[in-house]
């Protein structure tokens, strides 16, 4: 035999989360979660962000259009138009003309007096003109105007 002193054979210790030790034992894997366990940590959080992140918006404001006696004279136009809006800031034109082309409306900002002006259409008649205007405040355009063209 040897002088040495024979080493004493190790033992795990281990610690779970629910504070009991254990010796000498493998730790057991923890059960695999229940169905509603799931539901409660993992779908309704999701689903609580997802309605964060699109629900809950501060609605865009829409710029209001300034009311002038306009004619397509003042804006260089030779045919009847419908004027959607005239506004001080070509940014705030620009927000009217996407949400038109956004509803599939073609129109067209003329600058004229200081201000842009978004129109729909050139048209040679007033009806076909008044025509495209009830279309438009159908449509919820309601301060649109029809502007009789340049003499």
């Amino acid at each position: 035999m040897s002088d040495k002193p024979e080493k004493p054979a190790s033992v795990p210790i281990n610690f779970n989360l629910q504070g009991s030790i254990s010796f000498g034992e493998k730790p057991k894997p923890p059960p695999p979660p229940s169905p509603i366990e799931i539901i409660f940590k993992v779908v309704i959080p999701i689903s609580f962000c997802f309605y964060l992140i699109f629900a809950i918006r501060p609605p865009t404001p829409t710029p209001t259009p300034e009311k002038s006696p306009l004619t397509g004279r003042d804006l260089g136009i030779k045919e009847y138009t419908v004027l959607v809006g005239s506004f001080k800031t070509p940014e705030q034109a620009k927000v009217v003309a996407s949400q038109l082309r956004t509803a599939r409306i073609n129109n067209f900002i003329v600058q004229g007096q200081g201000k842009w002006h978004v129109c729909v259409g050139k048209y040679s008649s007033a009806k076909r003109a008044n025509s495209t205007l009830e279309n438009l405040k159908n449509r919820g355009w309601t301060e649109a105007v029809v502007l009789p063209p340049k003499s």
